[in-house]
């Protein structure tokens, strides 16, 4: 046969085009080269558009990794007396971690029964009648009832008692309760256990102090502490929401205005997602370059650099943030003018001195000229071609776009055309008809007896013609000049080989004709094969190769007489092969599963003898097969249709039939081949009398019938909307007629189980 591209419909559209980079998103591009020409159309690169490579180095940024300004500030100094404290942030707020230990000279205190060992163990105990928040560092203070709700249960607190002053110390609770002095004048207790309360506090008691600082931001709005009446709140910026919140009577709301992003800590910084927030006079922001100490001057003008994934330019002084596309291609600006860069969405776009715009084809491919004949690009969404250098680009016609442009550098190219099964040549940049003689050799002497197939109808060379097989010849062989002269004989009729055809002989003629035995691989006596045999015909040694449409599908004619030809599935989680079959437009295993990995937590060989698993495939109750739990209720399983296209055990890419899929089969069967009583080897789907294991371990219907699980439950009402209270699933059998009828067997029965492809 002549060398010629043969395109299929349904399964290629050789001209959906997609971006030539990775940064390519979408198909709607302003210029974009077509990555899937046909064999010998030139392949372009996305380099041959016509940007430079100075151009991206222009439009690249230097990254500024942000994280090495990261200060994690866990320590804090207090001014007064230089003691160092261990902070942790919690939501809102920046708690000190230590209780307080230090002895104040303006806030009297003392240890739990005056005992110096409890203050190291436990801290100090302040005197009420004295402003107790004294103690804390400069910038904290004694956290408010709101700080303790919010954060108890992550603080460590300490159950060192309380001690109340009055003719003497009496202290109480020592390792049961720890009671600690609010900022707002309660007293916020809590036991060993880990439940607290608040209570009024007491001028002469003795209570801990624990500090700390309001941050006025947070990441999330999830972390906003409860907004209650007792806890009034300052505005929280929300890094999340980009704004400010703030609590009233009616609970968390957003602050508009100019106090959307306020903030009063101009030294203050925040982390979130990567990104670093400072405390500018005009709220929060993200930290540029200015914040980090990047000075823009005139030596570095039109330098970019990016930070937390934002891009910014150094241009009269200041540094700007890039926004759209002068973020994402680099800063346009007139030095650079007419210059190209393709964005993430696919789209190629010129600066024009202050902005990106769309260009003209010809500004991204150049001219249609000789160096671009037979290039194929996509421009505003619309597929072009440069034809001949005699023309300019033009839009590729419906054709084109199935089966690749025609073109000066395709010319007399030949396809086969699936589509409406004609051949197509290319000639003066037009797809053509044509026929055979395009797609065959030229037939003479050299190659006479030849045969071929033109979308699936066979030829012979034959006179130094390609001629038709005539319908007789498709069914018992061509008459050719090699085998001039042989007889044979169908249904008691004797036919003769002579000049090229098959003639009816009135006698069956001499002993010495050439009748075919009934011990031929090709015919047998059994009236079921030749009934087969009518379809297809004679599979002799002329017929070698050739695939014959069986009502279903394809049989293919072999050394070893008519056989399907299989397709594989290799299992990677065993690496088991299967063989499949196209049947119906679907994919299916025709081999049964014999997966018994660890996930599979029972299975069973045919027949119960384990030699049986290996040539049949293995036996599973339908829980195994779908991977539910073995006590799974299903009477709360109340819609049958949740397990479509279940993986199951099946290998991946594959999915366990539903009920439906299996009638189609049959369906699909019974309306072509089924009255074929052994159709089952020609058309791929070949029966293993496996039977199926009983619920009570009883081998049933072993070498009689085959048993296959499906998906579908079985539903008691006739509507079949709910699931009654049968413990059968809906499952498919073949006896050996090899006849597919559908069946309800036990979910505890263990059934064979066949794959189709999702």
């Amino acid at each position: 046969m002549k060398s010629y591209l043969k395109l299929f419909f349904m399964t290629a559209m050789l001209f959906t085009f997609a971006a030539c980079s990775d940064d390519s998103a979408s198909a709607s591009n302003n210029g974009e080269e077509n990555p899937e020409s046909s064999n010998d159309l030139e392949q372009e690169s996305s380099s041959s558009a016509q940007s430079s490579s100075s151009w991206k180095e222009l439009s690249s940024a230097a990254v500024i990794d942000i994280s090495q300004f990261k200060n994690d500030d866990t320590t804090v100094v207090d001014s007064v007396n230089n003691a160092v404290y261990s902070t942790v942030v919690i939501g809102p707020y920046k708690w000190i971690k230590e209780t307080i230990r230090i002895e104040s000279d303006s806030v009297k205190s003392t240890c739990y029964d005056y005992d110096d060992d409890n203050c190291e163990k436990y801290g100090r105990l302040y005197y009420n009648r004295y402003s107790i928040g004294k103690v804390c560092p400069k910038g904290y203070s004694l956290a408010s009832r709101g700080a303790y709700s919010y954060s108890a249960a992550k603080l460590e607190l300490s159950t060192g008692g309380y001690c109340q002053k009055n003719d003497t110390l009496a202290c109480k609770n020592l390792g049961t309760y720890g009671y600690y002095k609010t900022g707002d004048g309660y007293a916020f207790v809590i036991d060993s256990l880990g439940k607290n309360f608040f209570e009024d506090d007491s001028s002469n008691g003795f209570y801990f102090a624990k500090c700390v600082r309001p941050l006025g931001i947070v990441a999330k709005f999830n972390e906003l502490p409860a907004c209650e009446s007792y806890n009034r709140y300052e505005n929280v910026f929300v890094a999340e929401k980009d704004s400010s919140y703030e609590c009233g009577s009616d609970g968390w709301h957003a602050v508009t205005g100019t106090s959307a992003k306020a903030c009063s800590d101009t030294s203050a910084r925040f982390w979130y997602a990567d990104t670093m927030l400072v405390c500018s006079k005009n709220g929060w922001k993200v930290a540029g370059p200015t914040e980090i100490g990047e000075v823009c001057q005139p030596e570095i003008r039109y330098k970019q650099v990016e930070i937390s994934g934002r891009t910014y330019v150094c241009e009269n002084w200041y540094w700007t943030e890039l926004v759209g596309l002068n973020k994402e291609l680099g800063y346009c600006y007139q030095d650079i003018y007419g210059k190209l860069d393709t964005a993430k969405t696919g789209e190629v776009y010129a600066c024009h001195g202050s902005s990106w715009e769309k260009p003209y084809i010809n500004d991204i491919y150049g001219k249609c000229d000789s160096s671009n004949v037979g290039r194929v690009v996509t421009f505003d969404s619309v597929q072009q071609v440069c034809p001949s250098a005699q023309q300019g680009w033009r839009q590729l016609t419906d054709i084109e776009k199935e089966i690749g442009p025609c073109t000066d550098s395709s010319y007399h190219k030949v396809v086969l055309y699936e589509k409406d099964t004609t051949v197509r040549v290319c000639e003066k940049g037009t797809w053509k008809l044509g026929d055979y003689t395009w797609v065959f050799e030229t037939c003479n002497t050299s190659n006479r007896d030849m045969l071929d197939t033109l979308f699936g109808t066979p030829y012979k060379c034959q006179s130094s013609t390609w001629k038709r097989l005539s319908d007789l010849e498709r069914q018992i062989g061509p008459c050719l000049n090699k085998n001039n002269g042989e007889q044979v004989t169908v249904s008691d009729t004797v036919f003769l080989c002579s000049g090229g055809q098959w003639t009816k002989k009135t006698s069956p003629g001499s002993s010495s004709s050439s009748v075919k035995s009934s011990s031929s691989s090709a015919v047998s006596s059994s009236s079921s094969i030749q009934t087969m045999l009518s379809v297809l015909g004679e599979c002799n040694s002329a017929r070698i190769g050739v695939l014959v449409d069986n009502g279903l599908n394809k049989t293919k004619c072999t050394a070893n007489g008519w056989e399907y030809p299989y397709g594989t599935l290799t299992d990677s989680r065993d690496n088991h092969v299967y063989r499949t079959t196209e049947i119906a437009g679907r994919t299916w295993m025709a081999d049964n599963l014999k997966y018994n990995g660890s996930d599979v937590d029972e299975s069973l060989c045919p027949g119960l003898a384990e030699s049986n698993c290996e040539s049949m495939g293995r036996l599973y109750k339908w829980h195994t097969v779908m991977k539910l739990p073995e006590n799974i209720d299903y009477s709360l399983q109340q819609d049958s249709t949740q397990y479509l296209k279940a993986q199951g055990i099946c290998p991946t890419g594959w999915h366990v039939p539903s009920y439906e899929e299996w009638n189609d089969l049959a369906n699909a069967i019974d309306s072509t081949v089924g009255s074929y009583s052994n159709y089952n080897d020609y058309v791929g789907f070949p029966k293993m009398l496996s039977g199926y294991i009983s619920e009570t371990e009883m081998a049933t219907g072993y070498l009689k019938d085959s048993y296959f699980r499906s998906s579908t439950i079985y539903l008691g009402a006739s509507d079949h909307s709910y699931l009654g209270a049968s413990t059968s699933d809906h499952s498919y059998s073949m006896d050996s007629s090899a006849r597919l009828h559908a069946s309800s067997i036990s979910r505890s029965a263990s059934l064979s189980l066949r794959c189709i492809k999702d």
